[in-house]
């Protein structure tokens, strides 16, 4: 066997190997102060929302960051030649971009420094004259920038660790669905030679009853509720939402009891995530699948309501029909769109006719997404009659809640107004009471014919009579104070649209003032075998302060 001997290895020999090792460390080095705290900012920025944002949704951020930051350094370095010095001017740099807009709000925020620093031809000078300060702070006066650099990138390795935990703890199981999935492995299959109506369970989100709806936004329902009776539809003219947020509202429907019982009994924390928990995982699917049924859900818009792990999930993107409507531009996601106002692009879309365009553009596209996915959930809707086997169908629609995006016949609705969720005060950011009363009001006379064509066709398609129920997890929030509920109108937000269809003489069972906690436990009693007590009607009522602080309001709401 012949042997390589260390002199025919040439010039090239393993000290240029090493210099070059050496070389590509530095240089990784250089690169990873700025990146470190770029990547902070927007991994922070995921986990304090990771609640209401989907984690895949920031994808997009990282991948630009992961661009932009190496070229920034590169152009520093281009002027002063130095790789340390560069890398701690673009860490200031990094730092001063993604806390801009953080900043400014806090700011705002305060009364003394509003006028000043709440506004951008003040903030935005301070800012650079930091930036200047620290520049030649850097260029001038720092010595060992190496040791430097260093002890800030630990800092940032540091600061990254309990976003990653939070942003990790997201993706495993909590408390509730570990519970739930030993609890599944132990129901049995009832076997039973009647045939079973499908269960339709239609969340019309925000949806306010009629004499809220007469005497605070001036407008007369009784055609539309008519119209259901007339269908065979019981309306609970006195109904209230057991909640006043929907996570809360729909995790304790779907599992048939009040939240506070249920987390003492399993003896867990009531938090965002345990609610998520019971909407995907709950008690009306679990009861239903002991008959053989089958669920179906819709996409939301929302990720804590997309409940992707039903048997079918039903999505506007995979239907090649409509999906071919859908806006050829891709609109900027929940948390991008929130990303751009903490930064400092928030001052070129405040402050510029070109960024505000822009961001106009973007508004358009997922108003249209948002129309899209509504209209096709309304319709597919339909089709499920025609479908083989037994169905719980859970469609959550996220209307007559803002956005406002319909007129009253279905025509598109443009405005200036930035595409958000807000309800209540958080809408009142960005528009007026007035434009939310108008707003709602011409979009829920839209939803109201969607509803009603739906309702039309499963009824007349469904070979065995359905049970539907027709339901508003909340009221509407034109007098909603989030961290008030003494400023809030909670008759407003708790009296709700509550419309049953059920065959059989389970109708005489119905009362006007029934809540959703107690809906199946009525259907089921009466169609799937169960053995529910009917509980107390209760309401309550939790300030949006980053937990559930629940009050009982049962006696303020009339």
């Amino acid at each position: 066997m012949s042997r390589i001997r260390l002199d025919q290895i040439g010039e090239f020999d393993f000290i240029s190997a090493y210099s070059m090792i050496s070389r590509f460390l530095r240089i990784i080095e250089y690169l990873s102060l700025p990146l470190l705290f770029a990547l902070y900012s927007v991994v922070f920025l995921a986990a304090h929302n990771i609640n209401e944002i989907d984690f895949r949704d920031t994808g997009r951020a990282f991948v630009v960051i992961a661009f932009a930051v190496p070229v920034m350094v590169l152009l520093i370095w281009f002027f002063i030649r130095d790789g340390y010095r560069s890398a701690l001017i673009a860490f200031m740099v990094v730092v001063l971009f993604f806390s801009y807009g953080h900043i400014r709000e806090l700011m705002k925020s305060f009364a003394i420094t509003a006028p000043i620093f709440g506004r951008h031809r003040y903030l935005s000078v301070l800012f650079a004259s930091i930036l200047i300060l620290w520049s030649w702070f850097v260029l001038k006066r720092i010595d060992s920038t190496q040791a430097w650099a260093r002890r800030i990138s630990l800092v940032g390795v540091i600061a990254l660790i309990l976003p990653i935990f939070t942003i990790s703890s997201s993706f495993l199981p909590g408390e509730w669905e570990t519970r739930q999935a030993d609890n599944q492995a132990r129901d049995e299959i009832v076997n039973t030679a009647e045939e079973m109506p499908d269960v339709y369970y239609i969340i019309l989100d925000g949806y306010g009853r009629k004499d809220v709806l007469e005497e605070l936004y001036s407008f007369d329902n009784s055609e539309f509720l008519m119209s259901l009776q007339e269908r065979g539809f019981y309306v609970a003219e006195e109904s209230s939402s057991n909640y006043n947020t929907t996570r809360l509202s729909l995790a304790s429907s779907l599992n048939l009891d009040y939240l506070q019982s249920i987390v003492e009994l399993e003896g867990i924390d009531l938090n965002p995530r345990t609610a998520e928990g019971m909407i995907w995982d709950n008690a009306v699917s679990r009861h239903l699948l002991q008959f053989g049924f089958k669920t179906i859900a819709f996409e939301t818009g929302r990720p804590w309501s997309s409940v992707d792990n039903a048997d079918h999930y039903l999505q506007a993107r995979d239907d090649p029909k409509v999906n071919s409507l859908l806006p050829s531009t891709t609109s900027l996601t929940l948390f991008e769109a929130m990303l751009i106002k903490s930064t400092a692009f928030s001052l070129l879309e405040d402050g510029t006719k070109l960024i505000g365009a822009f961001g106009k553009a973007q508004s358009a596209i997922a108003n249209e997404e948002h129309r899209i996915r509504i209209v096709y959930s309304m319709q597919k809707i339909q089709e499920i009659p025609h479908w083989q086997g037994n169905y719980f169908v859970f469609l959550h629609l996220l209307s007559p809640h803002p956005p406002f995006i319909f007129g009253d016949s279905g025509e598109r609705i443009d405005h200036d107004r930035p595409f958000t969720y807000g309800d209540g005060n958080n809408f009142m950011e960005i528009g007026s009471r007035e434009d939310y009363i108008e707003g709602y009001i011409e979009q829920l006379q839209y939803i109201n014919k969607l509803a009603l064509n739906a309702v039309d066709k499963i009824l007349a398609e469904s070979s065995t009579p359905p049970i539907i129920i027709i339901q508003g997890d909340h009221g509407p929030g034109a007098y909603l104070e989030w961290q008030s509920m003494e400023d809030s109108n909670l008759t407003e937000r708790h009296a709700i649209l509550n419309a049953y269809y059920l065959p059989g003489e389970s109708m005489d069972d119905l009362y006007p003032s029934i809540t959703p906690v107690n809906s199946f436990r009525l259907i089921f009693n009466a169609h799937f075998e169960g053995e529910y007590e009917m509980l107390e009607d209760r309401l309550f009522f939790t300030e949006k302060n980053g937990g559930y602080d629940l009050v009982e309001i049962t006696d303020m709401v009339e």
